[in-house]
């Protein structure tokens, strides 16, 4: 019989793994994305001379990934809030995005090319959501600060 002990313990190490594979600040999705660079170099080089319908979807695909990224890149507020508003979104989005251009570029690599259709599927709610906050962004012109309602601020 497993003891209590043991089974808390599990459930923390389960906790930091999960933080490790899919926390907004954690290396390793970052990792993903500079190999992702590396496996869409490839695939460009390789569908350069003759291009197929599946690699322009794909430098479709890549494009959507680099449009979040320079999403999350952009400084949208004074850095001490950072953290607040649409830049936790960017930030949070590119989580998803590492994952699915890593695992379609890779299988694209591997001859899986019809993968970059789901993919796109994927993709296109996280880069809509993307370009409706930065157009409610840029039409945003009150002047209370971030997150003023949402994190009680007006009850100081």
């Amino acid at each position: 019989m497993i003891s209590v002990v043991a089974l808390g313990h599990f459930c923390y190490l389960a906790a930091q793994m999960l933080k490790f594979w899919f926390h907004r600040d954690s290396p390793f999705p970052r990792v993903l994305e500079g190999i992702t660079l590396i496996f869409t170099l490839l695939i460009l080089r390789e569908e350069y001379h003759s291009p197929t319908p599946f690699a322009w979807l794909f430098l479709l695909l890549f494009l959507c990934g680099l449009f979040i990224w320079i999403c999350d890149q952009k400084g949208w507020y004074p850095p001490e809030e950072r953290h607040l508003g649409i830049a936790v979104h960017f930030r949070k989005a590119r989580i998803p995005t590492s994952y699915i251009l890593f695992l379609t570029s890779l299988l694209y690599l591997m001859g899986v090319h019809w993968l970059v259709i789901p993919a796109l599927f994927c993709m296109g709610p996280v880069v809509s959501v993307n370009g409706i906050l930065i157009h409610f962004y840029l039409r945003d012109k009150d002047s209370l600060p971030i997150n003023y309602f949402s994190a009680n601020r007006y009850l100081k």
